[in-house]
């Protein structure tokens, strides 16, 4: 309660002194639409959600995430137009500059949504559509953030009308917090708190278009394998940049660049799409050389506030009681804040490898010079320590579950990526995950962290090319209560066949488990749910802590895919199935929040086969998306006979057929999808009179 009484105060405060400080309208729609006139459909709602007016197609989803939360004004009706007209504003003479600024949320029909400014005799100055790569079914963010600079319509201008208006129907569209105002407003990050966090932090940022946090002036490139040092050094040169890191045998660098073309050089505001400006910029030059090239993205797993203390390399003295890890042994990569390795529940899971330290050698050959215990790339050296507590606390959880194998050597091979404060960045996230499958041959890598908005394509590119190398990503899918249909985080809900997004649920009083309220949640997106809870397990100096969080249900299925790869080898395919098809199956209870209402199944023992099971559904066949080949599958889990099996869009309309078919059990029928939207498709089997439908997605 306290905090609602806190913002509508706030509210008010800015309110009383938007005259004064250049906020010419400024709407929170807390209390209804106020002075606004409705046409047509539009109306409002004090939850800032669309559930009452179209159920069927809200479906869980996540209110507009507006500064205000509370009320939005809100359409929702698939064919008709409408429109929503603001009271008359006055605008002050001699006023500099004119921004609009306002949070929405929307699921297109194949309307169109725009933005009508009108000067106060009601005459249209501009028009501005706000949906032109959305198609149908598609949706924004749920904090999705608009800014529109109107400065130049200023001359003469002395009162201004806005208009919302939707032209041929959209399922819903939901305003929020609408602002006029002289000043451009700072674009606010998604989730806002990670801005309020990095604020109180002291650690600067830019935000991109998306709502995404970045390391203002940096860039992430990834080189193609062709290029030569000479052509390197001369497209740094060319944009007058420094770099500032590189790893994974200078696959990966890391540069710091001047303001003027990527970013301004007053704010470091970020000027467009990096890969469109360095195109720009170089012409074909960059053409064969550079494979991507990105901001420097923040990523985040458990933020607290607590500056960091200096990370010396370690010694020989300090590896001296770690033995090489045996021949053979399993490799566990966690991507973290560290690991307290001399913690005791971790005795005999710590990795070292045969590297020395002080000779300035590369024994293990894995382009790393003396790093016998995974890598810092926070400090950029060769000591690990955990100066936080969610990276122990994480290895904490795997080494508990592992404890009852015997049959196979286990090694946790620390990567820290993220620092006292549990913020990391893409470079080191993208670093961690090739260097621990491309160079230290890790089976499983944790990733008990994520970030929204834009970028991700370097991360995405790093798990597919560990994916070739048999390394499985376990990555949390983020604790926000977010419907991750609309926001998606990643790298959890990247679209890889060696990615495993992992949910978090709870056991309630009547022992029936429960999607934990902290997680973000789609069956479209989570694949698995472990419990996530009050989770004990080690912190550093020795203790043990509770932590709840997708990162502490994230280790255990870690743990388990550990344990299937030690009777079954590294096989990323056949790993995840086994996690999926051996899950226990709520479909009912949780078939909203994760795929087939998928509860991590315990860990079996060593000693034991896995059993496959299939789906819990009845009817015998499975469909998925098939990244790697851009394929819709058909997979059949008994031998399967059918007249017909379609593939239809999101719209009902045909996209492949194939007549008299019939699959033996474990055979598998494929269609193109090749040039399809991102989005959902249906499979309908005929067998006689009996028709079967699954749903897929394409992501």
């Amino acid at each position: 309660m306290r905090r609602i009484i806190t913002k509508q105060l706030l509210f008010l405060f800015l309110l009383s002194v938007s005259t004064l400080s250049g906020q010419f309208l400024q709407e929170p729609f807390n209390a209804g639409l106020n002075n606004w006139t409705p046409n047509g459909s539009w109306g409002w709602n004090a939850n800032g959600a669309a559930d009452t007016v179209f159920t069927a197609d809200w479906r869980g989803r996540t209110a507009i995430r507006s500064f205000s939360e509370g009320g939005a004004a809100l359409f929702a009706n698939p064919e008709q137009d409408a429109q929503l007209l603001s009271p008359t504003v006055d605008i002050p003479g001699g006023t500099s500059g004119l921004f609009l600024s306002f949070y929405q949320y929307i699921r297109s029909n194949g309307g169109q949504g725009r933005v009508i400014i009108r000067d106060g005799g009601g005459i249209v100055l501009r028009e501005i559509e706000l949906l032109p790569e959305l198609t149908p079914g598609e949706e924004t963010s749920s904090g999705d953030y608009r800014i529109i600079d109107l400065t130049d319509l200023l001359p003469g201008l002395n009162r201004v009308q806005v208009e919302f208006d939707v032209e041929g129907g959209l399922f819903f569209w939901l305003l929020d917090d609408v602002r006029l105002s002289e000043t451009r407003p700072p674009r606010p990050t998604f989730p806002r708190s990670v801005g309020q966090s990095l604020e109180d932090y002291g650690i600067p940022f830019v935000v991109d278009s998306a709502g995404g946090a970045a390391v203002p002036y940096q860039l992430v490139l990834d080189f193609m394998p062709s290029i030569s040092q000479a052509e390197r050094d001369n497209i740094r040169m060319q944009l007058g940049a420094v770099r500032v890191q590189s790893c994974v045998c200078d696959r990966l660098e890391l540069w710091e660049l001047p303001g003027g073309n990527f970013f301004d050089p007053v704010s470091g505001e970020v000027l467009g799409d990096p890969g469109d400006i360095l195109e720009r910029v170089l012409g074909g030059g960059s053409s064969g050389t550079i494979d991507e090239v990105e901001l420097n993205y923040y990523n985040f797993n458990e933020l607290q506030n607590q500056p960091p203390a200096p990370a010396m390399p370690l010694t020989a003295a300090d590896i001296s009681s770690f033995s090489p890890a045996p021949a053979g042994a399993i490799n566990i990569a966690i991507l973290d804040t560290g690991l307290d390795y001399d913690h005791p529940d971790l005795a005999g899971y710590v990795f070292r490898s045969d590297d020395g330290i002080g000779d300035g050698g590369d024994q293990d050959g894995n382009c790393n010079v003396d790093d016998p215990m995974g890598w810092n790339y926070v400090d950029d050296n060769n000591n690990p320590q955990d100066d936080h507590s969610h990276g122990t606390h994480i290895a904490g959880v795997i080494a508990e579950t592992l404890a009852d194998c015997d049959n196979c050597d286990f090694r946790i091979i620390p990567y820290k990526t993220h620092n006292s404060y549990g913020v990391g960045t893409l470079f080191a996230a993208s670093c961690g995950v090739l260097q621990a499958a491309v160079q230290d041959n890790a089976a499983v890598i944790n990733a008990s962290w994520g970030f929204y908005g834009g970028g991700g394509t370097i991360l995405r590119n790093a798990i597919d090319t560990a994916g070739s190398y048999g390394a499985l990503v376990l990555a949390a899918v983020g604790n926000d209560s977010l419907n991750l249909i609309a926001d998606q985080q990643n790298p959890a809900t990247t679209s890889l066949n060696n990615v495993v997004g992992v949910g978090a649920y709870f056991l309630n009083g009547s022992a029936e488990a429960e999607i934990a309220p902290f997680s973000n949640f789609n069956a479209s997106f989570v694949d698995l749910l472990a419990q996530g809870v009050e989770i004990e397990s080690s912190v550093p100096g020795g203790g043990r802590g509770l932590k709840s969080g997708t990162s502490m249900a994230t280790p255990a299925v870690t743990a388990v895919a550990a344990l299937y790869t030690c009777e079954n080898g590294k096989n990323t395919v056949a790993t995840k199935n086994y996690l999926l098809s051996s899950a226990t199956k709520e479909p009912g209870s949780l078939g909203l929040f994760v795929l087939d209402g998928n509860l991590l199944k315990p860990a079996a023992p060593c000693d034991e086969e896995p059993e496959i099971s299939r789906p819990s559904t009845n009817t015998g066949f499975g469909v998925s998306f098939d990244g790697t080949t851009g394929n819709a599958v058909l997979t059949a889990f008994s031998d399967l006979q059918a007249g017909e099996v379609s593939l239809l869009g999101k719209a009902g309309n045909l996209i492949a057929k194939e007549t008299d078919v019939f699959l033996t059990k474990g055979s598998k029928l494929s269609f193109s999808l090749d040039g399809q939207p991102d989005g959902g498709y249906l499979m309908v089997v005929r067998q006689g009179d009996r028709v079967r439908v699954e749903s897929l997605v394409k992501r």
